[in-house]
């Protein structure tokens, strides 16, 4: 009976341990990239797409699985800025005219902290693209991975990390899949833990 006793008694302890641990976690992150297209073919002559800057702001939401591990998840808004150039024609204007590319993305990670100060993120971006023409839409599935320091105080928590998002790697609807859109930057964040 006695045994019986000590059992429970430790393991409620231990269950009081476990959900005494933050779980919860929301953030917000504001960031700033540089945008790359990558097409996939090209021809000699033929138009051309660049990518220049952008920034994103995202609101996540993070449940830790263990005291190191998430899974984090939200709202990504992406904006990115690029120029196409049209294909060589004699006597026609070459002119490249800029653009913008907007995301709406929900991001699924896998949060691992190295260390209370370090920390690594890679998972799969839900994209829609928000005002490019149905037939070159990069709606879909991407891609992301982020290394980060963060600042832990208290329940307050603050984040600098520089990513890598690649969108375009599995296309829905009436994309052409002929190239994707790699974004590379930083982003600063704060987020509660509760």
């Amino acid at each position: 009976m006695k045994r019986l006793a000590l059992f429970i008694v430790l393991m409620l302890a231990g269950l009081n341990d476990i959900y005494a641990q933050e779980r919860h976690q929301v953030g917000l992150e504001i960031g700033y990239h540089n945008a790359a297209y990558i097409v996939s073919s090209s021809m000699d002559g033929g138009g051309s797409t660049n990518g220049k800057d952008g920034f994103g702001l995202q609101l996540n939401y993070s449940y830790y699985l263990s005291p190191e591990i998430a899974l984090k998840s939200g709202l990504m808004y992406h904006r990115s800025i690029g120029e196409s150039a049209p294909e060589f024609m004699p006597d026609r204007d070459m002119t490249p005219n800029a653009f913008h590319q907007e995301f709406l993305s929900i991001p699924l990670m896998f949060h691992h902290e190295v260390s209370p100060f370090f920390f690594y993120e890679a998972g799969l971006l839900f994209d829609k693209d928000l005002n490019t023409p149905f037939w070159k839409s990069m709606s879909g599935v991407g891609a992301g991975l982020a290394l980060g320091l963060q600042l832990p105080l208290e329940k307050l928590l603050l984040s600098l990390q520089p990513f890598v998002n690649v969108h375009g790697l599995m296309l829905t609807g009436n994309g052409t899949g002929r190239q994707l859109l790699l974004n590379s930057g930083f982003r600063i964040g704060a987020a509660y833990r509760f």
